[in-house]
């Protein structure tokens, strides 16, 4: 049986999608799918961090409801913890939509 912690295994997911998403971008490959691969990242990450803390999130795909999530708050005396995780989550929707605007126009 496989002992190692829940947190490290999000971890490892999520520097999968990582080293998958800095990939040079082959010509057939959509833009979007690397930026997915680093949203997947990001999310795992925030994840890991939740589990790390025992903290309880519903299992979706969404960065925004698990940077709202209410239990999130048990964080609160973790202060600089908590900025940190909420900035990397608005640097990285901001760096997407950049990437997604600047290869529409």
């Amino acid at each position: 049986m496989d002992k190692t912690p829940i947190h490290q295994k999000w971890l490892k997911r999520a520097k999968s999608n990582l080293v998958r998403a800095k990939q040079p971008k082959p010509e057939e490959v959509y833009y979007e799918d690397l930026c997915y691969d680093a949203q997947q990242s990001v999310e795992k990450s925030f994840k890991a961090v939740l589990c790390f803390y025992n903290i309880k999130f519903r299992l979706v795909h969404d960065i925004g409801e698990l940077n709202n999530n209410a239990s999130f708050t048990s964080l609160n005396d973790r202060p600089l913890l908590l900025v940190v995780v909420r900035i990397k989550v608005i640097l990285f929707i901001l760096y997407n939509r950049q990437v997604f605007f600047k290869n529409e126009c």
